[in-house]
């Protein structure tokens, strides 16, 4: 099991740097084919949303500036991508007119919307990568994030939007015997091989807190030598979590994503919340 292709999501804003580099770093671990993904939004899909009250004058020029702001976002992710493929000495390819291949970079730019053009591209990769929710965001949704957990629905790492370093030789496993938490661990089995030191933490909630230890036992049949660590319940669950992963200075969480999807409302549980609006290293999800 290994992660061959790794899609990147990256807007050109704030964050993006920090998903290059972790796209990259990962890349180059796995000796992964990476392919950096910007959507550039069509002027025109905002239309609905600007027309009701507006002369046509108005709407040209509020277009004018949409089509100039996606403009200048591409061009700083497509500078992003460039400058992440000569610091490992990679050709800066196109994606177009070029078939992915291991150890490989490969920039594609599209118009559209992020959410459906992920939807569609992710399905085909191993790996996805996005940049941290931004907090002014309601219900801290973002379409592409949205898109990677609910509609591709395969591993999916959020990058905080000021993180800089290693990734993934610390790891923190958050365990509490559901489903979610499962697929997590099995999407992380070619990080956890590689890590340097993994930990698997349960919180005692209840009396019938799951064991961490039989989650430690799973990952010893990978070869994956884990510690095991049940923390108190006395805070909680997403502040105990980024106390210990703090306090064990870990570089990756890895854990379920729990929510759901309604009217593409993006929905997710307190822990979930708690986590992607404040976690200060990379969360590797599975739904």
């Amino acid at each position: 099991m290994s992660i061959a292709s790794i899609l990147a999501l990256v807007d050109g804003d704030e964050g993006s740097a920090a998903v290059i580099e972790a796209a990259f770093s990962f890349a180059a671990q796995h000796a992964a084919y990476l392919e950096v993904l910007h959507v550039q939004p069509d002027p025109r899909d905002g239309i609905p949303l600007i027309a009701d009250g507006m002369t046509g004058a108005m709407v040209t020029q509020v277009m004018s500036e949409i089509r100039e702001r996606g403009e200048a976002q591409a061009q700083e992710a497509r500078r992003l991508f460039e400058e992440g493929c000569r610091k490992v000495d990679l050709p800066a390819n196109d994606a177009e007119g070029h078939a992915p291949g291991r150890g490989r970079a490969a920039w594609r730019l599209v118009q559209g919307r992020a959410e459906v053009e992920l939807a569609e591209r992710g399905l085909l990769f191993d790996l996805l990568i996005v940049a941290q929710p931004r907090p002014e965001k309601q219900g801290l949704s973002t379409s592409g994030l949205e898109a990677g957990l609910f509609d591709v629905g395969g591993p999916l790492l959020v990058v905080p939007r000021e993180f800089s370093g290693p990734v993934g030789h610390n790891v923190l496993v958050a365990w509490n015997g559901r489903r979610e938490a499962a697929r997590a661990i099995t999407a992380a089995l070619p990080m956890l091989q590689r890590a340097k030191q993994v930990t698997v933490v349960s919180i005692e909630e209840t009396a019938r807190a799951a064991d961490p230890g039989q989650a430690a036992h799973r990952l010893a049949l990978h070869h994956i030598q884990a510690e095991a660590h049940r923390i108190a319940g006395d805070l909680p669950a997403g502040e105990a979590l980024l106390k210990e992963a703090r306090e064990r200075q870990a570089d990756l969480i890895v854990m379920g994503a729990y929510g759901h999807s309604r009217l593409r409302q993006f929905v997710v549980g307190g822990v979930t919340r708690r986590l992607l609006a404040e976690t200060p290293v990379p969360l590797l999800m599975a739904h």
